[in-house]
């Protein structure tokens, strides 16, 4: 919004300055313009907790169809739990994620379309990311549709992982 003001009073005073034939208001217009630059400059390097939470989601995708298990549980913490919506069971740890991983990757992914990827801020470090996808593997015959929630936080390193994830259903 300070953007598109600031890139607004640069036109005006510049068009002002033209038609007065004031070369100080068509400097004015010239800072106006360089300070919608830097607006424009400063939002487009800020990344909201909920775009880190959504890169790191799609790198899990990435891994997943890539067949790399080592990569998925780099995007880990060592307390991730996985859960299922429906199931009253408790949460299940990262050893037995590790066992699902490793089953997911031995069935190679042939094809995958990410119909989802929502990510929403919590906290300054912590995010939520919805996914869904479609996927086809060597064992599957047609699509797989598969929705997901996944809670991560903000490591004291900076980096961005999954805390928490809920299978929400698969057919």
């Amino acid at each position: 919004m300070v953007g598109i003001l600031t890139a607004f009073a640069g036109t005006v005073c510049g068009w002002w300055g033209v038609r007065v034939d004031s070369g100080k208001v068509q400097w004015a217009a010239l800072s106006c313009f360089a300070g919608t630059v830097a607006v424009i400059a400063v939002a487009w390097s800020t990344v909201s907790p909920a775009e880190h939470a959504e890169r790191t989601v799609s790198a899990l995708v990435d891994a997943a169809v890539a067949g790399n298990p080592d990569r998925m549980l780099s995007l880990l913490t060592t307390e991730a739990t996985l859960s299922h919506r429906n199931d009253a069971s408790a949460p299940e740890g990262r050893s037995v994620i590790a066992r699902r991983i490793e089953a997911i990757t031995s069935d190679r992914i042939e094809s995958n379309t990410v119909t989802l990827l929502q990510g929403t801020t919590i906290t300054s470090s912590e995010a939520t990311v919805e996914l869904a996808c479609l996927t086809t593997t060597s064992r599957s015959i047609g699509l797989i549709a598969t929705r997901w929630n996944m809670e991560l936080s903000k490591q004291p390193d900076g980096r961005w992982l999954i805390t928490r994830i809920v299978w929400v259903n698969s057919p």
